[in-house]
């Protein structure tokens, strides 16, 4: 069987499922139980998908089913309807809604673990989106490998529809599953804030403010990117974010991008996805990174200020 099951209440992965399995008995000259010599000899019935799957955390059993090349994305039933109701509309209040422009509001990160190994990462970064002031906010989804971009989704205005991508040969479908009462690794942000020099921060969002999206709103047409500037912040002993400021090789698109990496104790660095934005202001969103997840504001540094972070 090479289905997925996920449960739909609380984003769980772990089932009780029975199994029919046969054993080898010592038994009296009657036949009766003695002592179970070995547990299991052959296995007669393993799970299916028409067996009742318990979910191992909340006890529910209609979970989810994808097929071998689905993977799911976690969104919240809470976040897909917020940001749902948003996406269908043609204007978009910022203020009212606290939305910054040109900026990744929010995303939801797909672990595609059975193409992943040593030396490769594979994950799908789903995003909200917005645009220029009280215009449309708009989805799209990003294919990472080792934290640098290999595939992107076409722009739509929906979280409801899957995304598809061409992997090494195969098809990989990015599945949202909306979930009623995400577990606290889903849900628990830690929020950090740093901050970068005065003169610095204000060149920056100039410059940002200066080079503005196509009216298309198409986000990913720049390729081989040019770096700018570069900040690095420690969240802990282990787990850092860099934050680039890049731009397009013409320099008509001007962006940040930041990239989560976690230091084992063998010393392999593992990367976690991006976070994009259009201004510094933007509140940077990362989602279970090694089990954790945080969101991250970057300000400007006061004068004498000693730490980056306040």
């Amino acid at each position: 069987m090479n289905s997925r099951h996920i449960c739909r209440h609380c984003g769980n992965d772990t089932f009780i499922v029975t199994a029919h399995v046969t054993q080898d008995w010592i038994v009296n000259n009657r036949g009766e139980f003695c002592e179970c010599l070995k547990d299991c000899v052959e296995i007669t019935h393993a799970p299916n998908d028409d067996d009742v799957w318990e979910c191992q955390n909340c006890g529910a059993d209609d979970p989810v089913v994808l097929r071998e090349n689905e993977y799911p994305v976690i969104i919240p039933m809470a976040d897909f309807k917020r940001y749902e109701k948003l996406l269908q509309q043609d204007t978009v209040d910022y203020q009212k809604e606290g939305i910054a422009m040109y900026s990744c509001i929010r995303s939801w990160t797909a672990q595609i673990d059975d193409l992943s190994d040593d030396s490769n990462k594979i994950e799908v970064n789903v995003k909200v989106c917005s645009s220029g002031w009280n215009e449309n906010i708009w989805t799209v989804a990003v294919m990472f490998d080792n934290g640098s971009e290999i595939g992107y989704s076409e722009v739509c205005n929906t979280l409801k529809d899957n995304w598809e991508f061409d992997f090494d040969g195969k098809t990989i479908v990015v599945v949202p599953v909306f979930v009623e009462d995400l577990s606290a690794k889903y849900t628990e942000f830690t929020t950090y804030s740093f901050s970068i020099p005065a003169k610095e921060f204000f060149e920056v969002t100039a410059l940002l403010h200066r080079h503005p999206l196509d009216s298309d709103n198409e986000t990913r047409c720049y390729k081989n990117p040019v770096e700018h500037a570069e900040w690095t912040f420690e969240i802990d002993k282990r787990t850092s974010v860099t934050f680039f400021l890049l731009s397009n090789e013409a320099k008509t698109v001007y962006w940040i991008e930041g990239s989560a990496k976690v230091t084992n104790e063998l010393g392999a660095v593992s990367s976690y996805g991006c976070a994009f934005g259009r201004s510094l202001s933007n509140v940077f969103s990362f989602e279970n990174v090694n089990g954790k997840s945080f969101t991250i504001t970057i300000g400007a540094k006061k004068e004498g200020e000693e730490s980056n972070e306040y």
